[in-house]
């Protein structure tokens, strides 16, 4: 056979190597969710992950049948390398390793703890291109401190977080609140969600360890319509829960977590579940992120 021969039918085999791997998580998904869900997993397949992916698998058939293992073995292990880095059942597995469970009693249930005041952590809200406030991807913090409020579970609700702060400024010119801080922005949308503006406090911090110096002084000297009974409500996401209360308590601060914006269902396994996807990747990340700052105490 010809090298031009060989060379064709290695190409071949490549691409029916990579038609059989991507047809098991689409013809699964069909057979057990429906069409529309396998619609999903056709589209999930065509994204730049799974297209890489996919084109590492072929490229390790075509060398593979053209003899040469070594390259062969190298795609293969890109390949298994990008399914690891973006697989969602490991994904999965550690966000729900990571994640603190909702509360057993939703704090908005009449049965609910009250509180005098919640903190809200930064990172919930943002402003758009334009200038507007808009919740962000972990706006259900500020969701839930509006609908406790409204639920009559909390008096006072203190939001956190600044932007970026130059160097050479004063203590009082860094904690100086400004329009795009998470805290403010986070005070513009709690008041569009009916929570009165005399009821909502701010307080400064470019992450969640300069949020807990500056919740302190907040603390220690608190304006006189803020009260606060121990102990206070801390909303956060249930992933970022594990290092709030670490650093809160480092701070001699004591908090009732009260987790929110958690995530999907991770039992719930589909047959798309086993293609590659840049969501999951966010979620390895995020686990390696908070591992990687309990080490270092951050």
């Amino acid at each position: 056979m010809s090298i031009e021969k060989t060379r064709l039918s290695a190409a071949v085999l490549a691409i029916l190597a990579v038609a059989a791997v991507a047809a098991v998580p689409v013809l699964g998904t069909v057979y057990l969710s429906g069409i529309s869900m396998g619609q999903r997993a056709m589209t999930d397949l065509i994204m730049p992950v799974s297209l890489f992916w996919l084109g590492s698998i072929a490229l390790a058939v075509y060398w593979l049948r053209l003899g040469d293992r070594s390259a062969a073995g190298k795609w293969l292990l890109v390949s298994v390398v990008i399914w690891l880095s973006f697989s969602q059942p490991i994904s999965k597995r550690l966000m729900k390793a990571l994640e603190v469970p909702p509360l057993e009693v939703s704090p908005i249930d009449p049965e609910a703890k009250s509180y005098s005041a919640v903190v809200v952590l930064g990172g919930a809200a943002k402003l758009n291109r334009a200038g507007h406030p808009e919740l962000g991807s972990s706006g259900e913090r500020l969701g839930l401190a509006a609908r406790m409020w409204h639920a009559g579970k909390v008096e006072s609700i203190i939001c956190t977080g600044s932007g970026a702060r130059p160097l050479g400024l004063t203590e009082a010119e860094m904690l100086e609140p400004r329009p795009g801080d998470p805290s403010e922005v986070g005070r513009q949308l709690l008041i569009g969600m009916g929570v009165p503006d005399d009821r909502i406090f701010g307080s400064p911090g470019e992450n969640t360890l300069g949020e807990m110096a500056n919740l302190v002084r907040l603390f220690e000297q608190p304006p006189e319509t803020l009260r606060l009974d121990e102990p206070v409500g801390l909303i956060t996401s249930a992933f970022h829960i594990p290092r709030a209360m670490r650093l809160a308590e480092t701070k001699g601060l004591d908090f009732d977590p009260i987790p929110a914006d958690s995530s999907d269902e991770f039992e719930q396994f589909v047959a798309y579940d086993l293609i590659p996807v840049a969501g999951a990747g966010g979620g390895i990340s995020r686990f390696i992120k908070e591992k990687l700052a309990a080490l270092v105490g951050r």
